[in-house]
């Protein structure tokens, strides 16, 4: 395969997370490579897809300059995933990783724009466009608040033509992260497989100095739950469960007492109102930390 040669500029990858979604996947990478600049390569990690996704994938970037495709063999959740393309885009040299779920529609300059930002503000550790799904408000990031059952407060500009927003959080279906940073604060969490692990890492880059931001101007389309939904319950499960486990994590002890005592009210009125004991079982599955989607 001919790769092409770095101009010494700062690179990025491009990493698509795909799950049983080969032609969502597809479809995306050949978004980005209409409008990439020169200095990026794209990876794809395929999570340990049911379908045929493997083989496809694999031929679709064997004709690809810069292109890379990873089978990570196993399924361990958004975190587990991107965290192989992390890693082979770090051995590769890149500064930075454009992380990506398969059902996300781009924009020409979307990589010059976010990349632009890390270039001139050192001190910010991840750049996100808006996400824009239909029938639901712009989403530009979270304000946190631990020790909550409602955990956070939607961010949103202060003013129309505001540059960039800075906020606790970011929802992880497409954002930019500094790769440099990464190497200081670790990886994604993976105790989580899905929901909430970006948030952690957020908190985490926060507590070492580094800012993240939204980009107002800039953004992207979002078809919200493309893979999750195949799997019924899967959302409400982990929104749940790692409710607990992110604030048993990042809370302090005073914070995480004052969650267990909401919590159990809490779960026992939402199982009496939907007539099941799910969801008291899925909160309990993060104080114990058992994952039944990996059982």
């Amino acid at each position: 395969m001919n790769k092409q040669i770095s101009t010494g500029l700062n690179k990025t990858a491009m990493i698509i997370l795909n799950y049983n979604s080969p032609s969502d996947t597809t479809k995306l990478a050949d978004e980005l490579f209409e409008c990439r600049p020169l200095d990026t390569e794209l990876i794809i990690v395929d999570n340990n897809s049911s379908d045929n996704s493997g083989a496809r994938l694999s031929r679709y970037v064997s004709d690809k300059d810069n292109a890379y495709f990873v089978e990570t063999g196993y399924n361990g959740g958004y975190a587990y995933g991107n965290n192989a393309g992390i890693k082979l885009a770090l051995s590769h040299g890149c500064d930075y990783a454009l992380i990506m779920n398969s059902d996300i529609t781009v924009r020409a300059g979307l990589i010059e724009g976010l990349s632009d930002y890390l270039d001139h503000n050192l001190s910010a550790a991840i750049a996100t466009p808006v996400l824009k799904s239909e029938g639901r408000p712009d989403d530009y990031g979270r304000y946190i608040r631990l020790g909550h059952i409602h955990f956070a407060r939607a961010a949103k500009p202060k003013y129309e033509d505001e540059l960039a927003l800075t906020v606790d959080s970011i929802v992880g279906a497409c954002f930019m992260v500094r790769l440099s940073a990464v190497e200081q604060v670790g990886p994604i969490p993976e105790a989580y497989f899905l929901n909430f692990e970006e948030t952690e890492w957020c908190l985490r880059f926060s507590k070492k100095g580094y800012s993240v931001v939204c980009l107002p101007w800039m953004e992207v389309s979002h078809r919200t739950h493309g893979s999750i939904s195949q799997v019924s319950g899967l959302q409400s499960y982990f929104m749940k469960r790692n409710l607990v486990v992110f604030n048993l994590r990042m809370g302090t002890v005073g914070q995480k007492v004052i969650l267990i005592l909401k919590i159990i009210p809490f779960s026992v009125l939402q199982s009496i109102k939907h007539r099941t004991l799910l969801p008291f079982r899925a909160y309990w599955d993060g104080v114990t930390g058992r994952n039944k989607y990996q059982s």
